[in-house]
């Protein structure tokens, strides 16, 4: 989503603000990296590593950034009024606008892990009506067998109760 965000409409505070310089130095790092034709030794690995950081650190962190300046203290129809009237946002982020979506394309772990839409508390997609009158196709799903299964034990842990 990055690529189709107009800097230019992005407000002043975000943009000075020391989150975004993170996040928009690693993705431009990423993207030379990615694009550089020359054979550089453990190049995918790197890339990977790179992915990782942006995925764990940074954008976490403008997140947090973002919660903190346009979210926190604020009502739910201040927030969903807000999302509203920043275009900028919903690019970044159209997870916030879940609801009006009839076809929701998720990957296993997404479907498995909370989701934020910044004006509600996290919550599980599976166990939300969210998904009534929606098409909802699971992406990765071969690739996800380990992830179940240790989602099932996680979710049988919260539930477990003491039968002596």
């Amino acid at each position: 989503m990055w690529e189709f965000v107009d800097r230019s409409s992005l407000p002043e505070e975000v943009k000075s603000s020391k989150e975004f310089k993170n996040l928009e130095c690693d993705i431009e790092i990423l993207k030379d990296f990615v694009k550089d034709e020359n054979k550089i030794e453990n190049k995918t690995k790197a890339i990977k590593s790179f992915h990782n950081k942006i995925a764990t650190i940074t954008e976490p962190a403008f997140r947090e950034f973002l919660t903190k300046t346009y979210f926190y203290g604020k009502s739910n129809s201040e927030k969903k009024k807000f999302i509203e009237e920043n275009n900028w946002f919903v690019t970044l982020y159209p997870i916030c606008n879940i609801e009006k979506y009839k076809v929701i394309f998720l990957t296993t772990a997404k479907y498995f892990s909370p989701i934020n839409t910044f004006y509600r508390f996290p919550f599980y997609i599976y166990e939300d009506n969210i998904l009534n009158n929606s098409l909802t196709i699971v992406d990765e799903f071969d690739a996800s067998k380990k992830y179940i299964l240790n989602q099932i034990v996680e979710n049988s842990l919260r539930y477990c109760k003491n039968v002596h």
